[in-house]
């Protein structure tokens, strides 16, 4: 995980959305099983609330086990 510091440029703001993003990781595992995720923030996650950043990320994992089912298997 690579949050930017010209997106965030304190290293207290970049913590604060990693440890969110592990978080996140950690309850969504059963949904991100077999995924490769790359997270890269934006400018509106350095001023993001926690309960913002982690709404966001449970929309992006919804978004991401729906998309995975509509696709057949290989």
């Amino acid at each position: 995980m690579a949050i930017a510091k010209k997106r965030a440029k304190h290293a207290v703001t970049r913590n604060r959305i990693k440890r969110v993003c592990r978080e996140s990781f950690r309850l969504h595992d059963e949904i991100l099983t077999g995924f490769d995720v790359v997270v890269m923030n934006r400018d509106a996650a350095a001023s993001a609330s926690k309960s913002e950043l982690r709404n966001s990320l449970d929309e992006l994992w919804a978004q991401l086990a729906q998309s995975s089912k509509s696709k057949p298997a290989a």
